[in-house]
């Protein structure tokens, strides 16, 4: 129940019959306020509920760059969520100090994946990688993730690749067994893979965490408002 409670809270889009009315208020709120990241955030969130996946990975660098001017160290956004015939799976833009920086390998966005269950239970993420040279340049890409003793990708991509094939590749590996079985914070014995394990666990937690800090906290200010006076 907490876990769908914290949806609502970040995603008030599920209770509203078109979604873009959250892009509506989205829109007015960065006019009214343009330097306020969460503004910039919900207009990402209000683009992926409404179908424009592809628009919402593309404005979430630009909401990155207000929380990095507003010096706020939110690691990342969740865009939204789709379901599998067994899975429910959180789209979750990233915004570690890789990914603020543009250096080494980054990890741009990635997908967690949950069980159905009541409550959903975390599997495992897998993340679009990007690896950037010392310059600034993207040079490779790749869907990747971890098992309990190694990293796994798809071979490569191309780093411009669209959400569209990004995602259709992390479909076709959660369909795998292997994949959706293993838990990523499971037991590992190789000291290596426990320091990258308790690494990833940091810097990209996972979705309800993400939902947890990111719901929106009481306003004493506008708590004192008339609902005709609040914005």
């Amino acid at each position: 129940m907490l876990f769908a409670a914290l949806m609502l809270c970040v995603f008030p889009s599920a209770l509203r019959a078109d979604p873009k009315d959250d892009l509506v208020e989205a829109e007015a709120q960065i006019a009214a306020a343009p330097d306020n990241p969460e503004a910039y955030q919900k207009k990402c969130q209000a683009l992926f509920a409404a179908g424009m996946e592809q628009k919402a990975i593309d404005f979430a660098f630009t909401a990155m760059q207000k929380y990095i001017a507003a010096g706020d160290s939110q690691k990342g956004m969740v865009l939204g969520s789709f379901k599998t015939d067994k899975n429910l799976i959180y789209v979750v833009y990233n915004m570690s100090r890789r990914e603020r920086m543009q250096r080494g390998m980054t990890y741009p966005y990635g997908f967690h994946i949950y069980s159905l269950d009541d409550p959903p239970k975390f599997f495992r993420r897998l993340d679009w990688e990007v690896f950037y040279t010392p310059s600034g340049q993207p040079s490779s890409a790749a869907v990747g993730w971890m098992t309990p003793n190694a990293h796994v990708n798809n071979g490569g991509l191309p780093p411009d690749a669209d959400y569209a094939t990004v995602k259709a590749l992390v479909l076709d590996a959660v369909s795998k067994e292997e994949v959706a079985a293993l838990s990523v914070f499971g037991a590992e014995d190789d000291p290596a893979v426990k320091r990258l394990m308790t690494f990833l666990a940091d810097a990209y937690p996972p979705a309800e965490t993400l939902l947890q800090e990111n719901t929106p906290k009481p306003d004493p200010a506008r708590e004192r408002l008339t609902p005709e006076m609040q914005w």
